[in-house]
């Protein structure tokens, strides 16, 4: 597959000659990459409002712990990993042998911090399960499931570094469809016979499973598998996760606050209208993917300053852009939103609109922490924790955090805060590499 030429490759056209064709260049990458994201994202929505219009309150709010919670497992498993992937990897994708040390390297740290997330957060899950209404039996065998979950996300998290690194967007497009549809012909089975949290949990996992036997066949096209660990790499990594790790924790436990405070002190009817509303955020997950897969790689291996700059930018007034597009339309149309969920979410409606608020402020904070996370440039978790833990502290003495609308406003103060941080981080990390040449990549 002839891959998409990067940016960045200099243009035989004077600058102001070359706009015009960048413009369409970049227009006709995204219009592409936006279609095919639409309908992998509208089969994905399709998978959700199945769930969500099929199982009960109680049963979906099940699924959306367990769900939560592998989702946080998954974080804890990265911590850094991720982001010193993108900012070495930008540098040695060429060389197939560096590479797969590389990779090898990074999946070998991912499992043993997996373990260490297994033992933080699995009790947890079985704690919460069982709280809100599962049996014993039903509890474990959910957070057994969850446990093999986490082993296909961890390993695709890292190999699907090596098709985005190489730009073979196609090939990462056309294997999130077929996990799309994949997910929801399971469900679809599922529902056919016998369709509540375990076996929507299941469809996800065999979903996983087929997603990390093709990512492997295509790594070993460009990328020695067989590579030994590097010591290198190891310690290379390990210096950015020991610099990342509290902060990534610290956001990774914020990222999903929500669902916790509410499976604490809220009701499980109240733990299955945040899931049910959460899936109206979907549509966030198209220009995120378009993030992830199309500007990051490009993002990771520019060393402009100038052209950093102003890619920066550029993408944060996108997200802004977006995201006030979406508090709109759901302020004004907040029916048609709920009567895709059903009527069992009809009495939703002033929440709906906090919930698209929250899902747009949580965008435009995770599109700058992706920028800030791809070049490493990573805030001191002096300043963030201590501020960030006092501000949520103060929120939660001030919203009433047993009700979906207190946690839905705690959630949107407690962002804005953290997207002056990031915005920061990256402002002064920008500053830092003018003039050209002393762009960091630690």
């Amino acid at each position: 597959m002839t891959s998409i030429p990067s940016v960045y490759q200099p243009r035989s056209r004077g600058a102001v000659a070359g706009r015009l064709p960048q413009a369409l260049y970049w227009t006709k990458v995204l219009g592409q990459f936006g279609f095919i994201q639409l309908i992998v994202q509208a089969v994905g929505l399709l998978s959700g409002i199945l769930l969500v219009r099929s199982l009960s309150k109680t049963d979906y709010a099940y699924f959306t712990l367990a769900n939560t919670m592998q989702a946080t497992m998954t974080l804890l498993a990265d911590v850094g990993i991720s982001s010193g992937l993108s900012a070495i990897g930008g540098r040695v994708w060429q060389d197939r042998l560096r590479f797969g040390k590389l990779i090898n390297t990074a999946l070998h740290l991912r499992r043993w911090l997996l373990v260490f997330s297994q033992l933080v957060v699995l009790p947890t899950l079985l704690w919460l399960l069982i709280f809100n209404g599962a049996s014993v039996g039903y509890a474990c065998a959910l957070t057994a499931l969850t446990i093999v979950g986490l082993h296909y996300q961890v390993t695709n998290g890292v190999l699907v570094v090596i098709p985005r690194l190489h730009l073979q967007i196609k090939r990462v497009q056309n294997l999130d469809l077929v996990f799309a549809l994949g997910r929801l012909g399971l469900l679809f089975l599922a529902y056919c016979f016998f369709l509540n949290s375990f076996s929507a949990v299941l469809a996800a996992i065999i979903s996983f499973a087929v997603q990390s036997y093709v990512l492997k066949r295509w790594a070993r096209q460009t990328v020695d598998l067989a590579a030994p660990v590097s010591d290198e790499d190891r310690r290379a990594l390990w210096a950015i996760v020991r610099k990342q790790a509290p902060n990534d924790i610290y956001f990774c436990v914020q990222g999903q606050l929500m669902i916790w405070l509410i499976g604490v002190f809220g009701s499980t009817k109240n733990l299955a209208d945040i899931g049910a509303l959460g899936r109206l955020a979907v549509i966030f997950t198209i220009i995120n993917s378009m993030m992830t897969s199309v500007i990051l790689p490009r993002f990771a291996r520019c060393h402009s300053p100038r052209l950093l700059q102003a890619r920066y930018l550029q993408i944060l007034g996108c997200f802004v852009i977006f995201g006030a597009a979406l508090v709109m339309v759901a302020v004004l149309f907040p029916v048609p939103f709920l009567s895709v969920l059903g009527p069992k979410y009809m009495h939703l409606k002033a929440e709906v609109a906090l919930m698209a608020l929250s899902a747009s402020v949580g965008g435009v904070n995770g599109a700058v922490w992706a920028c800030n996370y791809s070049k490493g440039w990573i805030p001191s978790a002096w300043i963030t924790i201590p501020l960030g833990l006092a501000i949520q502290t103060a929120l939660m003495l001030f919203f009433d955090i047993s009700t979906v609308r207190g946690v839905l406003m705690m959630n949107i103060v407690s962002i804005f805060f953290a997207i002056i941080i990031n915005v920061w981080v990256g402002i002064r990390e920008m500053g830092r590499a003018w003039p050209p040449g002393n762009l960091s990549l630690n």
